[in-house]
């Protein structure tokens, strides 16, 4: 710090008012004094519902002979401060003896434009079996915009229906399903999703999470804080699969652990060059002409400032450029380079079906429609094999995840 000079005071105080600017560059912001509510939202099917072509209207919102088809959006998040008026409805053999129930509700940027003549039912009224039926029309939507140039909606409601028949209507005429992800709005993630694809991706989830603990539990080491596999011939570690870890945050969600991956030893100069020479970069830019098998060899770990000097096992450091004579070894399922090379997918009855994804990945084919199955089945054992393929398999099957989570 300097002793004549010192700007902490003006640094610290720019920076709190740029933080403060990036807060309310932020869409949510502007609506913050409002409160979220969660519905399920029926927007019209713009392509799906058709109208008289001489009158251009529709003669019934709801029924059988409705020309109008709906987009369901599931756990959709709006902004509203008059939820409370619902609450006041009394409904009475002669109907509704309160004034017509009406209110404006927020749909902010990022998220779904709503259209006219869509409906809303809020989660909070279906709990009660009085009010869980209430159908809301969106009768009015005026887009607005917020500082930062984003568009958000208001929205006019208008409870249109109280009875079990209009919902069931309703429900018939549903044509296309989605789940709402509010945490994406913002981001370059979709916040409207496909449901098969969100339930997929859900599943596929709780999976992956399955299998990166049971990878935790097999390969990473406490008595030096990284991962390390065993062999007939002693304790290995390897810095490039580490580096692919600590590249792809293959680690970074995983359940309720948190792990901390880094280099437990320290990398020489040109380490990030022969990182890019290896079969990890390989399968990273999807380049299968440099997705070969690599010798390896192992050098016993002798620096004394880590923590491998600390354990009474002998612990070997895994290269791929070291030009060894001898001790060469190959820690790469050979099966597994010649399906991705070959195009080769095999049956689910094959476990070496787990390889299927790889295939697919770098082919540029859809994900395996059984991938579910490949997954449940996958026969998880500490080895060499697993050490390396586990990883890939995580980083390709989130690479397809991410697929049908970008936003376009």
């Amino acid at each position: 710090m300097s002793k004549f000079i010192n700007k902490n005071y003006v640094n610290t105080v720019s920076s709190l008012i740029d933080n403060s600017i990036e807060i309310m560059r932020n869409n949510s912001y502007v609506f913050n004094n409002m409160k979220p509510v969660t519905c399920v939202v029926y927007n019209p099917d713009e392509t799906g519902t058709t109208l008289d072509a001489g009158a251009k209207f529709e003669y019934t919102a709801l029924g059988p002979d409705s020309p109008f088809r709906f987009n369901k959006i599931n756990d959709a998040v709006v902004y509203t401060n008059d939820m409370k008026i619902i609450m006041n409805i009394d409904l009475t053999e002669e109907g509704l003896t309160a004034a017509p129930i009406e209110f404006e509700i927020v749909v902010i940027p990022d998220t779904f434009i709503p259209l006219p003549n869509g409906y809303i039912i809020f989660d909070q009224l279906t709990k009660m079996d009085s009010t869980k039926k209430y159908l809301f029309m969106m009768d009015q939507v005026t887009p607005d915009t917020i500082d930062n140039g984003a568009n958000f909606y208001r929205v006019h409601l208008t409870l249109k229906s109280v009875f079990e028949k209009d919902y069931q209507y309703l429900e018939d005429q549903v044509i296309n399903e989605y789940t709402m992800i509010i945490d994406n709005a913002g981001t370059s993630m979709k916040t409207v999703v496909k449901q098969n694809d969100y339930d997929l991706i859900s599943n596929m989830d709780n999976v992956l999470t399955r299998i990166k603990t049971y990878y935790l539990e097999m390969f990473y080491n406490d008595a030096v804080q990284t991962f390390t596999f065993d062999s007939n011939s002693g304790l290995y570690y390897d810095p490039y699969m580490i580096e692919f870890l600590i590249r792809n945050n293959v680690f970074k969600y995983t359940g309720n652990d948190y792990i901390f991956v880094d280099h437990a030893v320290p990398v020489h100069r040109t380490f990030s060059i022969d990182y890019d020479k290896t079969i990890f970069r390989a399968l990273e830019t999807c380049d299968i002409d440099r997705f070969n098998l690599m010798e390896a060899v192992a050098q016993p770990i002798e620096n004394r400032n880590t923590l491998f000097a600390t354990v009474p096992d002998d612990y070997f450091m895994i290269d791929y450029e070291d030009r060894a004579t001898f001790g060469v070894f190959i820690p790469f399922d050979n099966l597994m380079i010649n399906m991705v090379h070959d195009n080769v997918i095999l049956d689910i009855d094959v476990p070496q079906c787990k390889y299927n994804p790889l295939v697919t990945y770098f082919h540029g084919d859809p994900m395996p429609s059984n991938i579910l199955k490949i997954l449940e089945d996958i026969d998880l054992y500490p080895s060499a094999y697993n050490f390396y393929f586990i990883p890939m398999l995580i980083f390709v099957l989130e690479s397809y995840m991410g697929k049908l989570m970008k936003s376009t």
